[in-house]
Parts: structure tokens; sequence; C-alpha cells
């Protein structure tokens, strides 16, 4: 009995400590992108419809300095209430991002909610995707992005990483 107490007694101060092992590191910083040039592919019924792709294009910079380009692409997985599916009268896309900077690539995948009809988000509505992976300086990089559109139709893409 006393060797099985010593041994959860050892166990739970090795949780203990395991447990207080130091916070990861987090590195904040933002982006901000010009308006996108965006070119649409329409797949299927002419309109919005399942598998419809936006494909765009920006400009980056980062405090008022050129900072790369961002590219990515969208694509409609579901259209409001298909399927049964209550989307609250919003379109499902998968989307695609990759931040290309010189020190640099930080990939960005997700799912987001669009407006009918709109080919990106309205203006002032924050959106949050996972960061899930990068290279060079950004090698192993995770974390999150979130995008936030202005009324000029430029982005803010506020980053925040963990080591």
């Amino acid at each position: 009995m006393r060797r099985t107490l010593i041994v959860i007694a050892t166990c739970l101060a090795g949780l203990a400590v395991a447990g207080c092992g130091q916070a990861p590191k987090v590195t904040e910083f933002t982006l901000t992108q010009s308006a996108p040039q965006i070119e649409v592919t329409d797949v299927g019924p002419k309109g919005d419809s399942s598998d419809d792709v936006f494909e765009f294009v920006g400009n980056l910079s980062r405090d008022g300095r050129p900072a790369g380009h961002v590219t990515g692409e969208t694509h409609i997985a579901e259209m409001p209430n298909a399927g049964g599916v209550d989307t609250g009268g919003l379109e499902e896309r998968l989307v695609l991002m990759s931040f290309n900077m010189p020190e640099g690539e930080l990939m960005v995948v997700g799912q987001s909610s669009y407006h009918v009809g709109e080919k990106n988000l309205g203006a002032g509505e924050p959106m949050t995707r996972p960061v899930v992976g990068g290279t060079k300086d950004h090698i192993g990089a995770r974390g999150e992005v979130t995008s936030i559109k202005q009324p000029d139709g430029s982005y803010v893409h506020q980053f925040r990483l963990i080591d």
C-alpha cells in the first residue's frame, strides 16, 4: 500500500511539474492589404452555386512599408439552407490564403460565412481563421489571423502566432 502511494505521489508530482511549464511565446503583428483583385469562376448553374471559386490577390504592407502579397481562393461549399442546414442565409465557403513575405510564407486555411452574392467579406465584419504553417522564418507557424475588411475595400489582418 505504501509503495502504491509513493508511485501515485511521484506521478502526481511529475504531472504538476509538467503542467508548470513555460507558457507559449505569442507573436502578434498586423498586415494591411490593398483592396483585392478578384476573379470568379462560375461552376455549375449560372450565378452563385456550390463549387464556384473566388480567386484573389492583394499587396501587403506592415507599418506603412511594402511587405509582400497575399493570394487566395474561396470555394462555395454550401448555399443557404442547402440540405436542410440553416446557414442563416449565408454562403459557407472554404478558404485558402497564402501570405507571401520576404521572411517567409504563412498559410491560412478555414471556413467562412459570406453574404449571398458578395465576392468578399462585408466591411467591419471580423473573420478569424487558423494559421496552419509557414516557410523560412515562419516554419511550423501556428495560430490565428483575424481579417477585417475596411470601408475602402482594403483589409487589416491581425496575426497571433504561438511557439
